[in-house]
């Protein structure tokens, strides 16, 4: 069962509800296997807190909880308001990012048709969705691996900063380690990643050892 794999439950508003979850979990857990959406939720906060973001990065549990159940949302994002915010669907994590009348769905494992099962928590999100363009991008794949949950939260990152995660290569055996320091700090810093445009060795060398972490989490 996915929901009960991810606890999918609506988690609490405030930040220190989210502060009482988090010191009750292991961050052991964020290395291996699907990050707990707990996990995401409290990510959210946190970086909502650390950048003073006014708009979205609303608990990915809440927002799939209320498309379960058909409710609206008290807390969605103004038609004139850019924002960020993870997505828990399908047993898998994306993100979206509104830019004036568009918004783009970031993921990490091509499925075009996921924008259609995002539809109910993208209407509940973006006060107007109907009249918005929708479109769909891959920065960088997770490969076999479970690691949707880490893309997601570096891609949630960089958005919010108004980084592009298409302009660099996030070194993909790494980002959880990281994600986990983030937690236990209590702040959010850069991933690990190198420009695109940078070092066509170094990132050569950089897919390659990626390439050996998948392998190793495949066996």
């Amino acid at each position: 069962n996915t929901n009960s794999q991810h606890g999918i439950e609506p988690t609490c508003n405030s930040t220190q509800d989210f502060s009482y979850i988090f010191h009750s979990m292991d961050l052991n857990n964020i290395l291996s296997g699907s990050i707990d959406v707990q996990v995401m939720d409290y990510f959210s906060v946190l970086l909502k807190t650390q950048l003073h973001i006014e708009y979205g990065l609303l608990p990915p549990s809440l927002i799939y909880h209320q498309s379960i159940e058909g409710t609206t949302s008290e807390d969605s994002i103004p038609k004139e308001a850019n924002a960020v915010q993870i997505h828990y669907i399908d047993a898998h994590y994306v993100v979206s990012s509104k830019t004036n009348k568009n918004i783009t769905i970031f993921d990490s494992l091509n499925n075009p048709d996921r924008i259609q099962s995002l539809s109910k928590q993208l209407k509940i999100m973006y006060e107007n969705f109907e009249n918005m363009t929708t479109s769909y991008v891959i920065p960088q794949t997770q490969g076999s691996t479970l690691d949707c949950g880490a893309f997601a939260a570096a891609n949630a990152y960089y958005l919010s900063k108004q980084v592009s995660p298409c302009g660099f290569h996030l070194h993909q055996h790494l980002i959880r380690l990281h994600l986990k320091k983030c937690l236990e700090d209590g702040i959010i810093t850069d991933f690990p990643h190198m420009k695109i445009d940078e070092n066509p060795l170094s990132n050569l060398i950089s897919n390659y050892f990626d390439d050996q972490n998948k392998k190793q989490i495949i066996k």
